[in-house]
């Protein structure tokens, strides 16, 4: 008797912790679509684009779509987030508006052909994003009834953003909904002391877990950090040859990441130069990085000599140290360094730009 009460034991520990890290497993992904008929096309989960494959479970990414339904293998061992969107999105979309968060409970997936965001997964992470997330995002705003509220949400890099994630974390520490929203702006916006702080409010169990470890290491090494010297590169000058970034003391530096067919980018220099001509003589530098490719060297040079760029300029020859080592993959960014040589802003516009120096330098 003492046995089998250990054994009965044993099995119910088991299967409350088969609960709490996705044991239910759905084998396929039904879906539906709503609003729309589709005949003959497909449907596609894609990754964002920000956040780094490793972070993904690869699997089949596309079914194809008979009557509006489709069915995706389903084997996933935690929560992935992705887009959505349909073959007669390819050279038009990106993505369809929507986050999608799927897990091995998840049973099956609505897609939305008008309203994207109104799409939705059945399944533990797919409900705690519909019936949890959503509605605690939307209680903190009042302009919340757009069709493209999470998405504008997303792409807000603010701090006050970042706040309302740690508060919604510290009610739901083991959130999968809310990590990879924290890996999508560390992405997307470079480190925050409050994005690494948000790490912390996870639960001791979660922080076991493959991606919050994945999120920690990255976060922690991160190269570019406000309130921290910017980092020591080398890099190539315009003659090829490899030269150590120096960012020079006791002046206020600007960092400028671009690339020779960036439009954003070149748009940008007049307004650059103009400040550089006002404010160079009075402790004000630029540092031009591009991140051209190989083929585009020879262009890259071009442009500095047609735009007249006064300033240094490197190469991080296909962006090698920039995209996989920075994780700055939204151009032109241009950072801020003080007269200590300390980061104090990571992509800072030219209207505040302008707003620094004359409060600095004037």
């Amino acid at each position: 008797m003492f046995f089998l009460n250990r054994i009965l034991i044993a099995v119910t520990l088991f299967l409350l912790s088969c609960s709490s890290v996705y044991c239910q497993q759905n084998k396929t992904l039904h879906g539906s679509i709503i609003n729309e008929n589709t005949t003959l096309d497909s449907i596609y989960l894609t990754p964002d684009i920000f956040i780094p494959p490793k972070y993904y479970e690869a699997f089949g990414k596309s079914a194809k779509i008979s009557e509006n339904s489709f069915v995706f293998k389903n084997e996933f061992t935690y929560p992935q987030m992705y887009y959505t969107y349909l073959t007669e999105d390819i050279d038009v979309l990106s993505s369809r508006l929507g986050f999608f968060f799927i897990d091995n409970t998840s049973s099956k997936l609505v897609f939305n052909y008008q309203m994207g965001e109104k799409g939705y997964v059945l399944g533990k992470t797919g409900d705690e994003y519909r019936n949890e997330f959503q509605p605690f995002l939307k209680s903190y705003f009042k302009d919340n009834d757009s069709e493209d509220f999470y998405y504008r949400i997303s792409m807000d890099g603010s701090e006050k953003i970042d706040s309302v994630y740690r508060d919604y974390l510290k009610a739901n520490p083991e959130s999968y909904v809310a990590l990879w929203h924290i890996a999508q702006r560390f992405f997307t916006f470079g480190h925050t002391a409050l994005r690494e702080e948000c790490l912390d409010h996870f639960s001791i169990n979660f922080k076991k877990s493959r991606m919050w470890n994945l999120l920690y290491n990255d976060i922690h090494q991160a190269l570019i950090k406000e309130g921290l010297p910017f980092p020591l590169l080398e890099l190539k000058d315009q003659n090829n040859e490899s030269q150590k970034l120096v960012i020079p003391e006791n002046k206020i530096v600007l960092v400028d990441f671009w690339f020779s067919n960036c439009k954003p980018c070149l748009a940008a220099f007049p307004k650059l130069i103009s400040l550089y001509n006002r404010y160079k003589d009075r402790g004000f530098e630029i540092i031009g990085i591009s991140t051209d490719q190989t083929k585009r060297i020879d262009n890259w040079k071009k442009v500095i000599q047609e735009q007249n760029l006064p300033w240094k300029q490197f190469l991080d020859e296909n962006g090698t140290i920039t995209l996989s080592s920075m994780y700055i993959r939204t151009f032109p960014t241009a950072i801020l360094i003080d007269k200590n040589g300390n980061i104090i802003n990571k992509k800072i516009s030219l209207s505040d730009l302008e707003d620094y120096l004359i409060k600095e330098l004037n």
